[in-house]
């Protein structure tokens, strides 16, 4: 609360437009901030998952501390040298202070950078993610941008060109869970590719490979699925069938102990992307598809935003989002096929089986907004958001569970950028 108290009073100590903006020749100082400020409002009491993590409180009712955030950004350059800070907090994290940036950036030339330490994640639409307070943009995306992003630490190197009219942009990177108790992405060796045009038309391809462990999945195993297959394998036991304690628990071992779920997992992702603004008009667009290497599964994303300038200050937009599970998961057994698992298997895939639709992750993002840009730095945003899972109850995108129904969510806010 201290640390919070702290930004705001830093924030209000200094004139707006520019909080500190030094320039010294060799050496330089910029300090910029950002506020969000209003309330929101979802039907019932779910937990939503949203903008770099899970809210912890309800929003059953009108809540003002949900959207409030509050941020510092700070850049001290020395010579060819730069550290870049982030700091931001929230009231739907309880106003704890986070650091969401802090890295060390050499530019030996005018079109390369060398980056290393604490970024945001992930690395979409080069020419906005890292701008002050566009880390939380006003069209909200869906899954990528929207949901998972999370604090990653590693380096990265971006090159930049003119090419013809466009400006070619390369961004190769290694990047890895700030915090590795609670795994999101793992490591991930990627690299992106962009081309900007006056700064009004973007495209992006990104590549990456997640190397992520599985400790996460073996503890869900040894929760959840070993008392499950216990159960399913002494009530065969109690009929009659020749199944021993020892086979049980022999099996159980081997399940737990498998190279399945104490090795690593890898999956891959692409993603391209599209973005066009002028005077009238907002497009973006966005599709993914995310492919791991042992299960047989992929999921597609895709996202679309569109927004008309009815006025030059008033942006009425609309959104739409899908992700979608393709395949089905690999069904956890034990390497070996005995008397025990065999029973197991053929009861839990009936069950898969009968409820195949609730194990899906397919849901559905749709919003209809109105921006109304006040001056330079100061906008207004007033937004209806839909959240539409299509696959019935387990849906891990949605805290807790939505149950096959759509919730609607209310939101009104003003961004101010300093």
């Amino acid at each position: 609360m201290r640390a919070w108290l702290l930004i705001v009073l830093m924030s209000v100590s200094f004139p707006a437009a520019a909080i500190v903006d030094v320039d010294l020749g060799d050496t330089g100082f910029r300090l910029n901030g950002f506020i969000t400020l209003g309330g929101a409002w979802t039907d019932g009491s779910r937990s939503l998952v949203g903008s770099g993590g899970a809210l912890k409180d309800h929003l059953d009712e009108f809540s003002v501390k949900w959207p409030t955030t509050l941020g510092l950004h700070a850049t001290y350059r020395y010579k060819d040298f730069s550290i870049v800070t982030q700091a931001v907090t929230m009231g739907r994290q309880d106003w704890d202070l986070d650091i969401e940036m802090g890295y060390l950036a050499y530019q030996p030339t005018e079109n390369l950078t060398f980056r290393i330490g604490r970024m945001t994640d992930p690395y979409l639409m080069l020419s906005q993610i890292r701008h002050v307070g566009l880390a939380y943009p006003w069209p909200l995306p869906l899954f990528d941008l929207y949901g998972l992003g999370g604090k990653v630490k590693g380096f990265d190197m971006v090159y930049r060109r003119p090419v013809g009219d466009w400006d070619l942009v390369l961004n190769p990177y290694y990047l890895k869970d700030v915090d590795e108790s609670t795994p999101l992405y793992g490591k991930q060796l990627g690299f992106q590719m962009s081309l900007l045009k006056d700064d009004k038309i973007e495209l992006w391809l990104t590549l990456h490979r997640n190397h992520l462990p599985k400790w996460p999945v073996k503890e869900f195993v040894e929760t959840y699925l070993v008392p499950a297959y216990t159960e399913i394998a002494t009530y065969y036991m109690t009929l009659g069938y020749p199944i021993t304690q020892e086979m049980i628990d022999n099996a159980m071992d081997s399940l737990v102990n498998s190279d399945y779920l104490n090795g690593e997992s890898d999956f891959h992702r692409w993603a391209i992307g599209w973005r066009y603004e002028d005077d009238k008009y907002y497009f973006m667009g966005h599709l993914s598809r995310h492919i791991p290497q042992d299960a047989p599964t992929h999921m597609n994303v895709w996202y679309l935003v569109f927004g008309y300038n009815v006025t030059p200050n008033i942006m009425p937009y609309v959104e739409y989002g899908y992700s979608k599970d393709v395949g089905s998961y690999a069904q956890f057994k034990a390497e070996y096929s005995d008397l025990v698992m065999d029973f197991v298997a053929t009861d839990v895939n009936r069950i898969l089986k009968a409820n195949a639709e609730s194990v899906m992750l397919d849901l559905e993002v749709s919003a209809l907004g109105v921006r109304y840009a006040v001056e330079p730095g100061l906008d207004v945003k007033f937004e209806w958001r839909r959240f539409n899972p299509k696959n019935g109850s387990n849906n891990a995108l949605c805290q807790p569970y939505f149950d096959g129904k759509a919730t609607d969510m209310i939101t009104m806010v003003a961004n101010y950028v300093f």
